[in-house]
């Protein structure tokens, strides 16, 4: 069966979006890794490999129509999307016990993640924002302040949106704090960027990167 051109005009920028996330998770992971101890660094293979469930035929045409094209295939994305947290084990809903049962992340339990996974979903994290805010600062919210920022939205308060195992949350907020970001407690814990020398290392990474390609 053709595809319609709508769908391949999508599929065409759904690759160039993926491919520059990639290269975005790329820059992330090599900076993390000169914070990070052994067990906690990125792979090169992991870098590489960041993502590629997404080109394949369960994911890629229906990623492509959900975030460019018709919008008009929920069951397919879901499929897609179901698909790719299990292929993808830097999501922390990967880590969820009868996550492909159950279907809802709150009503599942969370089981620790592997500390090189916890790595790369923050790196995927750093890359997501830089990617869709234009910043690699994740407690941006960008021009609109009255919205919260992403970080915090997620992972700030006494109970995050996202489900995550303790020994997780606190692995995250070791990384945090080694890249320059603190909690602060008031009515409830709060990310604030305390210091930005990580963020503007990323900025040089990508510079750098961008007149060598």
């Amino acid at each position: 069966m053709s595809k319609s051109i709508q769908q391949l005009q999508a599929e065409e920028q759904f690759l160039i979006s993926v491919r520059e996330h990639i290269r975005y998770v790329q820059i992330a992971s090599t900076e993390l890794n000169k914070v990070l101890d052994n067990p906690e660094k990125i792979s090169y293979n992991e870098m590489l490999t960041h993502d590629a469930s997404k080109f394949s035929d369960a994911e890629f045409p229906h990623y492509a129509r959900n975030f460019f094209g018709a919008k008009d295939d929920k069951i397919g994305f879901d499929s897609a999307w179901m698909n790719h947290v299990e292929k993808n084990a830097h999501h922390w809903n990967h880590w969820l016990e009868d996550f492909y049962v159950v279907r809802t992340e709150q009503h599942c339990t969370p089981i620790p993640m592997p500390l090189e996974q916890i790595s790369i979903m923050i790196a995927d994290w750093l890359a997501a924002g830089r990617q869709y805010q234009n910043c690699w600062d994740f407690t941006y919210a960008g021009k609109d302040s009255s919205k919260p920022d992403w970080l915090n939205d997620n992972l700030g308060g006494y109970k995050p949106k996202i489900n995550i195992h303790k020994d997780t949350h606190k692995q995250i907020d070791s990384i945090l704090d080694r890249i320059g970001y603190n909690t602060i407690c008031d009515n409830s814990p709060q990310y604030c960027l305390m210091n930005p020398h990580f963020i503007n290392k990323l900025n040089i990474s990508e510079l750098s990167f961008r007149l060598i390609t």
